[in-house]
C-alpha cells in the first residue's frame, strides 16, 4: 500500500521509499524515513497534493512522490 490510498485520519508506518536517492534524502531530513509515524491530515488537495504529518510536523507531497512511498498500516 502506498500514502496515496490512505484516507484522511488513518495512520500508517513507512516501509520502503521507491524513489531516486537525492528525493529519499530529502524526505527523510523532512522525517519520511522507514518506520515513521505518519499521518493522513488531507488528500487530493489543489489536484493531487497529499498534507501528511509526521512527527507532529506537516509535510505536503504530490501525488507521484507519494504513490511512491510504501506504507504498512
Amino acid at each position: 500500500m502506498t500514502i496515496n490510498k490512505l484516507k484522511p485520519g488513518e495512520k500508517a508506518a513507512v516501509k520502503k521509499i521507491n524513489l531516486p536517492w537525492r528525493l529519499c534524502r530529502r524526505l527523510m531530513e523532512l522525517g519520511i524515513l522507514p518506520e515513521a509515524k505518519i499521518i493522513m491530515l488531507t488528500r487530493n488537495l489543489f489536484g493531487g497534493i497529499y498534507l501528511l504529518s509526521v512527527g507532529g510536523t506537516h509535510i505536503a507531497l504530490e501525488e507521484k512522490i507519494a504513490q511512491a512511498i510504501e506504507i504498512q498500516k
